[in-house]
């Protein structure tokens, strides 16, 4: 047994440095007379260096940009309003550099800004902006999606965002049902037959003149009455992650209408009928809800299929009974978001998608990619994400 201080057999002692031969002994931790003359000779090289760790609490203070690396809770030695992040003194959120304020969300900055402007030198890479507010039509409008002026919505046309005319404006007028169009006289109606619609407009169809002499009223308005013309009404209530009246979500969507497009199939699957129609998100209950006008469809049981833009496929329940001419309520029904390639399945595309959008990347998908829709694809967006992908295929 080897004990501190106590002259082992071999003439080895521990803890006392002299000139060691280890040819006999392999205890590396004591010391061993040298082979020559058994005589203790002090060891007079110094031992190696011990490898140095930083405490932490010590250090010169680091400026912007410098490199730094956070030990013990340090801020990696940064100094006032600086952060460390990603290996570099950054400016806090909430400091300025320069003329401009950092910033992570929209409320550090005064009620005329936006968080969206890009600053490499910022703790999340944004500054606050100045708004510019009343683009007219075709305007891009990527950077602050409530910027267009009065009657324009920030739209997104082939992967561009820019203003159109919202539903109820325009020439001719943007609709998606009878209820936005002029009453005239003459009256009109939501050309819903003519999916082609004007380059104008934020929805899919335009009114034009009633010629029929039926005379009836083909709204889309949520009326049970509201069925001259024999259309069926759907009434949709749909629930998206990260977007809901309660506390950890955003109550407050950037957008809030949000296309949907239903799916009616009848027996052996085949399609009966589709159509796409933006819904409002309703801040007393956290969901997206409107009345879609169907057209004429005949009673019976069908399948039900919804998706939103960014959204799988989803069926709320296995058949609902449809009865032509009036109202019916469609259950409420949660999407999955994240299929941002639009395939109906969650997997690396939209991953690898989503990663190209993330922070202050410029992406064509930028919209899409920010799931809780508060403008800005972050963490939050990540999580939300990560999540679904409990989820990978569609209905």
């Amino acid at each position: 047994v080897k004990q501190e201080g106590v002259v082992q057999s071999n003439g080895c002692k521990r803890n006392e440095h002299y000139r060691e031969d280890c040819s006999t002994y392999l205890g590396g931790e004591y010391a061993c007379p040298a082979p020559d003359t058994g005589s203790k000779t002090e060891e007079t090289s110094n031992p190696p260096a011990q490898p140095q760790q930083n405490s932490g609490g010590g250090g010169a203070t680091k400026n912007l940009g410098e490199s730094c690396t956070i030990v013990n809770d340090n801020n990696g030695n940064c100094g006032t309003d600086l952060t460390c992040s990603g290996g570099q003194c950054k400016v806090n959120n909430g400091s300025y550099h320069g003329s401009n304020k950092c910033c992570a969300l929209n409320t550090q900055c005064a009620s005329d800004e936006l968080c969206n402007g890009s600053d490499g030198d910022c703790h999340a890479g944004t500054y606050c902006k100045k708004r510019t507010l009343n683009r007219s039509l075709g305007q891009n409008c990527a950077d602050d999606y409530d910027s267009c002026a009065s009657g324009l919505t920030c739209q997104d046309v082939k992967g561009t965002a820019l203003c159109r005319y919202t539903r109820g404006s325009g020439s001719p007028v943007c609709c998606e049902g009878d209820s936005d169009c002029p009453a005239g006289p003459p009256r009109q109606y939501c050309d819903t037959a003519n999916d082609s619609p004007d380059r104008t407009c934020s929805t899919r169809y335009t009114c034009a003149t009633r010629t029929d002499t039926g005379g009836g009223d083909t709204g889309d308005d949520g009326d049970d009455e509201d069925t001259g013309n024999n259309n069926t009404i759907f009434n949709i209530e749909l629930s998206l992650p990260g977007i809901k009246n309660t506390s950890g979500n955003n109550q407050s969507p950037t957008h809030p209408q949000r296309n949907v497009t239903i799916k009616v199939l009848g027996s052996n699957d085949q399609l009966v009928s589709e159509k796409s129609a933006n819904i409002t998100y309703s801040s007393s209950t956290g969901t997206y809800k409107g009345n879609v006008n169907m057209g004429t469809l005949a009673t019976g049981i069908y399948t039900i299929k919804l998706e939103a833009n960014n959204s799988l496929r989803k069926i709320p329940q296995g058949s609902i009974s449809i009865t032509n001419g009036t109202t019916n309520q469609i259950p409420k029904t949660n999407l999955v978001t994240g299929d941002l390639n639009k395939d109906n399945s969650l997997n690396v595309n939209d991953y690898n998608t989503f990663i190209s959008c993330f922070g202050d990347k410029q992406c064509s998908q930028k919209q899409l990619a920010d799931l809780n829709d508060d403008g800005k694809v972050d963490l939050a967006d990540y999580n939300i994400l990560m999540g679904n992908f409990a989820t990978q295929r569609g209905d």
